[in-house]
């Protein structure tokens, strides 16, 4: 039993680092995925920035509309 108590404070922490651990992975994936999606958001604005008001009324759009659409919160109305 007291070999048991004896392990028991570095078994707490090592599952305390391990769940810390894991936490800062899923934090960093997360980071990773709003990045991502950033970048996407931008390049979808740039690619509608250089229509111009023909090509855009074409697709049915305006200047307007364009950050919706690149957030794709875009809706016909």
């Amino acid at each position: 039993m007291a070999v048991l108590s004896a392990l028991l404070p570095s078994t707490v922490a090592f599952r305390g680092v391990a769940a810390l651990k894991l936490k800062q992975r899923q934090l960093v994936l997360k980071w990773q995925r709003a990045k991502a999606e950033r970048e996407q958001i931008f390049r979808i604005t740039q690619e509608l920035e250089r229509c111009n008001e023909r090509d855009l009324a074409d697709l049915g759009l305006s200047r307007a509309d364009i950050p919706d659409v690149a957030r794709g919160t875009y809706r016909r109305g």
